[in-house]
């Protein structure tokens, strides 16, 4: 039986002609769980909607989403209403959607929740376990996959900053069944090479393409490793366990890098500052130094016995002789004082008269000073400069 050729566009045309023709496969109601959420600079949504058994493709164009009052995310359960069609240049079987409401919360971010709450609980993502990355790291690990961007960039990244820095790759899988064990073994292995720090990660994607790292085994292995671990899985709005459990979290492969190496401008101008704070710190104990010692000398000089006799010798000779120099001049002063009572008495002492050619008469002790102090024939004492005159009263005359 003959059949009439047709092209593979005619193929996909007449099929999706059906589609839409069928009335049960247009406006239909569907509920699942979306995956692999896209949203294009167009404004056009893409994304899988599956549940345990299967899964299909669905476009949500921006004419029906601009009015969308709440935000789509991987692992949100939905309801979406569509039409059924394929689209023709790739054959490919999908949703069309025009409406999608909230259904709750997806079996995988439940799963999520319930082992996040787990894991913290015992304390894998205590704050206090976190260990700071090294100030300087000259080796470090990527535990990641060999192909694909995310070595590419932090190599590219790191050896800019610093270019003598050391890169051991640890290449493991990153996405699939098999991805958690191999992580694991990456992990294992990279630790035992002498790295200073360990970068793990993967480029962006869907909650599937990353669910690796949300494994239980993965976080385990990763809060367990000796050597610190920086998390850098997905892009910056991703976010799973292994960020949680991790010493520290960046939010791209790059970032990563820049975390790990430091740029070698900063590491210069950081070694210069510290040459400059010990020269001017020996600078300052040399010279602390040389005062205490410059005290010692002075103290042993101080406490030297020779020298301590002769200072106090010469203590004592200035003393002498300033002492001497008062009392001299003290015996001058009161010799000069003496020499002035002195002739101040002889100037009143009534013998220094007598040499000038006078006399003195007593009757007995009493001096006689006038004729009525005597009477005749009392017997006087007429005493001279030079001896004395025994003599009677012959008559008193009172001079007149």
């Amino acid at each position: 039986m003959y059949h009439r050729s047709i092209s593979v566009w005619e193929l996909n045309n007449y099929t999706n002609s059906l589609l839409k023709e069928d009335p049960v496969l247009s406006g239909i109601s569907v509920v699942g769980e979306i995956a692999g959420y896209k949203k294009h600079s167009s404004g056009h949504i893409y994304f899988t909607l599956k549940d345990q058994k299967a899964a299909v493709s669905c476009s949500y164009f921006r004419q029906y989403n601009y009015a969308l009052d709440f935000e789509l995310y991987d692992g949100m359960l939905v309801e979406v209403v569509a039409d059924a069609g394929i689209y023709e240049r790739d054959g490919k079987f999908q949703l069309y959607i025009y409406g999608v409401k909230k259904a709750g919360r997806g079996d995988i971010l439940l799963k999520l929740e319930e082992l996040k709450s787990k894991l913290d609980a015992q304390g894998l993502f205590d704050e206090k376990l976190k260990r700071p990355l090294p100030y300087f790291a000259s080796r470090i690990g990527v535990v990641t996959s060999p192909t694909g961007a995310v070595i590419k960039d932090i190599i590219t990244v790191s050896r800019r900053r610093f270019n003598n820095i050391s890169i051991l790759l640890a290449p493991v899988l990153v996405q699939g069944e098999d991805a958690p064990e191999s992580i694991v073994r990456g992990l294992k292995y990279i630790s035992d090479q002498d790295v200073d720090v360990i970068i793990v990660g993967r480029g962006g994607g869907s909650v599937e393409d990353l669910w690796a790292f949300n494994d239980e085994r993965v976080v385990r292995a990763v809060r367990a490793c000796p050597v610190p671990v920086i998390s850098a899985v997905g892009h910056e709005t991703d976010y799973t366990l292994t960020d949680l459990a991790a010493d520290m979290r960046a939010p791209t492969p790059s970032a990563a890098a820049e975390l790990a190496v430091r740029e070698r401008d900063e590491l210069e101008r950081k070694l210069n500052e510290c040459r400059r704070r010990a020269l001017s710190a020996s600078e300052n104990r040399l010279a602390n130094a040389v005062q205490r010692l410059r005290l010692v000398e002075r103290n042993i000089e101080l406490l030297n016995p020779q020298k301590l006799v002769l200072s106090r010798q010469a203590e004592i000779a200035a003393y002498s002789r300033r002492l001497f120099k008062s009392l001299e001049a003290i015996l001058t002063r009161n010799r000069l004082s003496l020499d002035g009572l002195r002739g101040r008495a002889d100037a009143v002492n009534p013998f220094n008269v007598l040499s000038r050619g006078y006399a003195l008469v007593f009757e007995g002790r009493r001096l006689i000073k006038a004729p009525e102090q005597t009477e005749d024939g009392a017997e006087l004492d007429i005493r001279l400069a030079e001896g004395v005159l025994k003599a009677r009263v012959i008559k008193s005359e009172p001079e007149s």
